[in-house]
């Protein structure tokens, strides 16, 4: 697949992080916590530069949204012309949004990495952690319906407001990219999935320290 042929030294590099913290530890579930943990850090360099770009963002969207509003009170003729001209005032384009969803799409390959690792991975077969008989099915926690998706989705759901300061409008595309990885995983491993929920979780958690800190400048 060409995918795994873009994503080998992610894919790679998981796979020997299973491995090393399952022989060390001797427990799947650990491995799983222990990798995520890992990738955390690895990551911690492009996830502050995706905060950085999406401040930014923000930042010029306020500077923005009061001209805006002056243009759109102005006969139709002439907005289209002053609009292109205040986005090359301030060498912005509209695609530039995408910058607010910079932290999901540094995590993009890494979620892709582990969804294909995890589609077949021998080392999780039998393998139980806390109430999961079998890492390398669904969980099935709920008399046949998987739990660990809806807790992945309301820390993605949480971790987009906090990014976004809570703006609803900024965090549509980030709630949308949320549903589209729930629908994705609802059926995939508990292996992936809990992998997913401890990286969300302390991702969440980082974002969360970083908010309020701000906050009480």
């Amino acid at each position: 697949m060409i995918l795994e042929t873009l994503l080998y030294p992610v894919i790679y590099l998981q796979e020997q992080l299973l491995s090393f913290f399952f022989h060390l530890s001797g427990n799947a579930g650990l491995s799983l916590i222990f990798s995520a943990i890992t990738w955390v850090i690895v990551l911690i360099p492009f996830e502050k530069w995706a905060t950085s770009a999406a401040l930014k963002e923000r930042e010029i969207k306020n500077v923005l949204k009061v001209q805006m509003q002056k243009i759109k009170e102005e006969a139709s003729c002439k907005r289209e012309k002053k609009i292109k001209a205040l986005y090359r005032r301030y060498s912005y384009h509209p695609i530039y949004s995408m910058r607010l969803s910079a932290g999901f799409l540094i995590q993009l390959p890494l979620l892709i990495a582990v969804y294909i690792i995890f589609s077949d991975c021998n080392i999780m077969e039998n393998q139980s952690f806390f109430f999961i008989t079998n890492l390398n099915k669904p969980d099935n926690l709920l008399s046949g319906i998987n739990l660990l998706p809806f807790v992945i989705t309301g820390l993605s759901f949480l971790n987009v407001f906090v990014i976004n300061r809570w703006a609803v409008k900024e965090s549509i595309s980030g709630i949308l990219l949320s549903i589209a990885v729930f629908l994705l995983l609802y059926d995939h491993s508990a292996a992936m999935l809990s992998f997913w929920t401890v990286y969300q979780t302390i991702s969440l958690t980082n974002n969360a320290l970083k908010y309020f800190h701000n906050k009480n400048k």
